[in-house]
């Protein structure tokens, strides 16, 4: 495929499913046609996609034209694939396939557009992969955590009343039932006082209570609504609660659907099935896996001249940490220290190493600092100190050497 034919595709095409896997590439006539007049406006244009990606998120930053947030979703298809894929290894839902995660990570990627800075000289399509797969091991945990909440705790501690109204409007419903809505729901709440607040699931309420919230309600809606309305029995106000918990959960976490494409010519392509030697990988481009490699090794570097600057003693005790395997009690004796002592300059070690690492993720590959990202890089970082170590000589093994 010549280098502008395959730019024009890159800009233009979007990935289709079928069973939980790659079918086809679709392209969409409007953005190839798009590409291929950028393309004829000036031969002195670079034939990269590095350089059409920056300039699709200029155009997209300064809203100079609809078609700029397109190109872009069209362009980050292949990472969000990868990290679909990646993310359903580690955080598989018997519900949800690789098609599901892969429609979730893109309809987030205006949050992903927003948070990349081109000044910082990093490649769109790297950061994206990292930052779709933050996404939605965020949206993972989201959903855990929303499905785990009872109905009547949802209601009772987890809504507010933006929330609530917000979740109605998102819902379809009218302003007159999103009012009525809105108060049977202030109702409930106000009857609706368990004595063990602090417990995590509250009780199923019971026919007294809505009883209490229907009669609450026959009397506030007279002065509390613009449309009065008939009087509620304690059957409707059930109803209503539950349905609210329902549109809540759809607004707090939308369910996967898929996204339609307009004006749309179906083109094949060979994609392989991602769990063999994976061709998107040649076509992310070999740029691209220059770039990861020449990234883990600016990585690696770096740590290793954090290390390299720590004091004399620091350095001993993550030596016999991490390569001869002692422990924390053995390293305090053959110190002649105290345990507090190696776990405070393990800690130090390690939390100085950290801060490196999370830096320089935020600086190189503007990934935002979250506590997940804090806790994934603190695994990889004791994954790495044990490498680093297990591949050094012991100061024994040294010593034989030097004999020689």
């Amino acid at each position: 495929m010549r280098p502008r034919q395959e730019l024009t595709e890159i800009f233009s095409t979007f990935m289709q499913f079928e069973a939980e896997r790659f079918s086809r590439w679709a392209t969409d006539s409007r953005l190839r046609q798009s590409m291929q007049n950028c393309l004829k406006q000036s031969s002195s244009i670079p034939v990269s996609k590095h350089f059409w990606a920056l300039s699709w998120h200029k155009n997209w930053q300064d809203q100079t034209t609809t078609l700029a947030a397109k190109h872009l979703s069209a362009y980050l298809q292949e990472p969000c694939y990868w990290a679909a894929q990646e993310t359903l290894r580690k955080f598989a839902l018997l519900q949800h396939g690789l098609s599901d995660y892969f429609q979730l990570a893109i309809a987030d990627i205006d949050l992903i557009l927003k948070g990349f800075k081109p000044e910082r000289g990093s490649s769109l399509s790297v950061y994206a992969k990292l930052a779709f797969s933050t996404r939605l091991r965020d949206l993972l945990r989201q959903r855990r955590e929303i499905d785990g909440v009872a109905t009547w705790t949802l209601l009772r501690r987890r809504v507010s009343k933006k929330g609530l109204i917000d979740a109605l409007h998102h819902a379809g419903l009218a302003s007159t039932e999103i009012d009525q809505y809105w108060l049977a729901w202030v109702c409930f709440k106000a009857v609706y006082t368990p004595m063990q607040e602090g417990i995590k699931r509250l009780p199923e309420p019971d026919r007294l209570l809505w009883e209490a919230a229907a009669n609450l309600y026959n009397t506030e809606r007279q002065h509390q609504l613009a449309v009065l309305g008939p009087p509620c029995s304690p059957e409707i106000i059930e109803q209503w609660m539950r349905k609210a918990a329902s549109y809540m959960r759809s607004y707090l976490y939308p369910p996967i659907t898929s996204l339609n494409l307009v004006n749309q010519e179906g083109q094949e392509t060979d994609l392989p099935d991602p769990q063999t030697v994976s061709g998107l990988d040649v076509m992310l481009s070999e740029e691209d896996l220059e770039n990861r490699f020449n990234q883990r090794q600016q990585v690696f570097s770096l740590l290793s001249t954090t290390i390299e600057q720590f004091d004399p003693q620091m350095q001993d005790v993550l030596r016999r940490y991490y390569q001869q395997n002692q422990t924390q009690q053995q390293i305090a004796a053959e110190l002649n220290t105290s345990q507090p002592t190696v776990v405070r300059r393990l800690s130090r070690a390690r939390d100085a190493l950290l801060t490196t690492l999370v830096i320089w993720s935020r600086d190189e590959m503007n990934i935002s600092p979250t506590p997940d990202l804090v806790k994934d890089r603190g695994t990889a970082l004791e994954e790495w100190l044990r490498l680093r170590y297990a591949e050094q000589p012991s100061s024994e093994e040294n010593a034989e050497e030097n004999d020689l």
